[in-house]
């Protein structure tokens, strides 16, 4: 799972501040929700598995976050480009 979240990061050029992703890169709170929809995609683990991986306290948490993020990725094509080419990665 660790190296799920370093590939994620290093797939969607991830960078350190939320200041940097307003201006169109990928932040690391959207790397962790890319890397926790792509866990619960192709993990066989729990939610409440994946939860404590994540550090989040209810496994209806790690539920809600990962369909959250599933309809983001409806309207925006830069951010279903940056989850494919991460889920690509991963698979490889």
């Amino acid at each position: 799972m660790e190296d799920l979240n370093r590939l994620v990061r290093q797939e969607a050029g991830v960078t350190g501040t939320k200041a940097e992703a307003l201006h169109g890169r990928v932040g690391p709170e959207l790397a962790r929700s890319i890397a926790l929809v792509l866990a619960v995609r192709h993990s066989q683990k729990t939610y409440d598995e994946l939860g404590r991986f994540f550090g989040w306290v209810h496994p209806t948490t790690i539920a809600n976050r990962a369909k959250r993020l599933e309809r983001r990725l409806r309207p925006d094509e830069r951010l279903r480009m940056i989850l494919d080419r991460c889920e690509k990665a991963c698979l490889s």
